[in-house]
């Protein structure tokens, strides 16, 4: 009487056999350690392309940089900029003409951070 058929399964040391278990798989693909290595660097730097452009944010996306200096230089150029044209929408007047002065200062010393931090690496 075989073990199936008194209901009893197979045992291999204190592991159950399965027979419903499946079947070994197909013979493995074709590959060289080339072919997998060059697989596991695209990986890999596809990984550290998402990392980066998950860390950029908005304005590290318009700068190109990540870094914290540089985001807040860009952003205090744009709100310059933006106060710069709406101080020529106004009239004249000797204020008026303090302020654009300021705000060129401003605006010259972000972009010479902006810049200078670029050619700094």
């Amino acid at each position: 009487m075989s073990a199936k058929a008194s209901g009893v399964l197979p045992n291999i040391g204190s592991a159950v056999i399965d027979p419903g278990a499946e079947s070994e798989g197909s013979a493995p693909a074709g590959l060289t350690g080339k072919q997998e290595s060059d697989f596991f660097d695209q990986s890999g730097k596809h990984y550290e392309y998402m990392h980066t452009q998950l860390n950029l944010g908005w304005l590290g996306k318009f700068w190109g940089a990540s870094a914290a200096p540089s985001n807040i230089a860009g952003l205090i150029a744009i709100c310059t900029i933006t106060m710069i044209f709406v101080t020529l929408c106004m009239g004249p007047s000797p204020e008026i003409s303090d302020t654009r002065k300021l705000l060129f200062g401003l605006l010259g010393s972000a972009l010479s951070f902006l810049f200078g931090a670029a050619t700094k690496k």
